[in-house]
């Protein structure tokens, strides 16, 4: 994880099982106009307070292939 060194907020990370990918966290993109998610992955380890009020496709863990 790469964080803000002013807020400490989460900016990017990196996984070791695709180490060919970076993840970058959408909060980090000032634009109301940034596209709604198409999905939800990785459900299963959600804090419970986390919903969408829109509907999407679902996933307990990751995407299916």
């Amino acid at each position: 994880m790469h964080f803000c060194p002013t807020c400490g907020t989460t900016v990017f990370w990196e996984a070791d099982l695709r180490p060919d990918h970076i993840g970058v966290a959408v909060g980090a993109f000032h634009d109301a106009n940034f596209p709604p998610p198409t999905l939800s992955v990785w459900e299963e380890s959600k804090h419970g307070w986390v919903a969408f009020a829109h509907d999407v496709p679902h996933f307990p863990t990751g995407r299916p292939t």
